[in-house]
């Protein structure tokens, strides 16, 4: 089993064909290509396996797709830690609704500005819409959100350089003088009902 810096990441690692996501596409778990760059499986499309509640929100697993309705607050978080890495996520959500991936957070994360980085998802006319750094930098190009349809952040995350793409174009570029070094990988539950599948991070070097 491969280690994710100093913990090790319980994971669940499927070989199929990889193929490109769409609005209705089936999530796709790992092909051997990507287990052999080093990436792995956070999310097997079937449990929480590997992941922790925080708090009062209810998560649950349907259609390769892990899902929230937003109800309550609270967030999934991994249960290892990680450092410097490339995150893989693809995400749906109405839009109104206001979510968030939590990047070397803590558990109890409370100001996003300190504990953690909060990539936002929210409308476009939240102060931090889609693609934000919450607290830390808007997005360039902000996405709007569209019912129905997945899309894929991409996000590198090394030392304290941030660069963050959102279904192909780049959105924001962010490099904190004083980083976190470390944290977990959260997925928030706030407002309105979001959905997460296709959940992978491959470790990286950096300082």
């Amino acid at each position: 089993m491969r280690r994710l810096l100093d913990c090790t990441l319980t994971v669940v690692i499927a070989v199929v064909v990889a193929v490109p996501p769409s609005a209705t596409a089936e999530p796709q778990l790992l092909s051997q290509d990507f287990i052999d760059q080093g990436w792995l499986e956070l999310f097997d499309g079937q449990s929480l396996l590997g992941w922790q509640t925080i708090g009062e929100a209810e998560w649950k697993v349907a259609d390769g797709a892990i899902f929230t309705q937003g109800e309550k607050p609270g967030w999934l978080m991994t249960t290892a830690e990680c450092g410097n890495f490339e995150l893989h996520v693809e995400f749906k959500a109405p839009a109104k609704a206001n979510s968030g991936i939590f990047l070397r957070t803590v558990l109890h994360p409370t100001d996003p500005t300190k504990d953690c980085y909060e990539l936002n998802i929210a409308p476009r006319d939240n102060p931090f819409p889609t693609g934000s750094l919450v607290g830390r930098r808007t997005a360039q190009a902000p996405l709007d959100l569209w019912n129905g349809a997945w899309h894929t952040f991409e996000i590198t995350a090394n030392g304290g350089k941030f660069v963050i793409h959102c279904d192909g174009r780049l959105i924001l570029q962010y490099d904190d003088p004083s980083p976190i070094r470390r944290g977990h990988v959260g997925l928030q539950s706030k407002a309105g009902e979001v959905s997460f599948r296709s959940i992978r991070l491959r470790e990286i070097g950096g300082n």
